[in-house]
C-alpha cells in the first residue's frame, strides 16, 4: 500500500515520472517545477534528495 511518508522539493507542479530503478532499488522522480523546468529527485537509505534541474518541460 501506498502512503505519504515524506515531503521534498519546493515548487512543484505535478509529478510527471515515478519509478524504482534496479540499481539499489532507490525511487526516482521527474517533477515539473511551477517556473516550467523539470527536476530529478531521489531517495535512498537516507531520504530524498534534490537532484538536477533538467530543463523546460514542453
Amino acid at each position: 500500500m501506498w502512503r505519504p511518508s515524506a515531503s521534498f522539493g519546493t515548487a512543484i507542479e505535478r509529478v510527471l515520472a515515478l519509478v524504482q530503478g534496479s540499481f539499489g532499488f532507490n525511487l526516482e522522480v521527474v517533477a515539473r517545477r511551477q517556473d516550467g523546468r523539470m527536476q530529478h529527485f531521489w531517495r535512498d537509505g537516507t531520504g530524498w534528495h534534490d537532484g538536477v534541474i533538467i530543463g523546460p518541460a514542453l
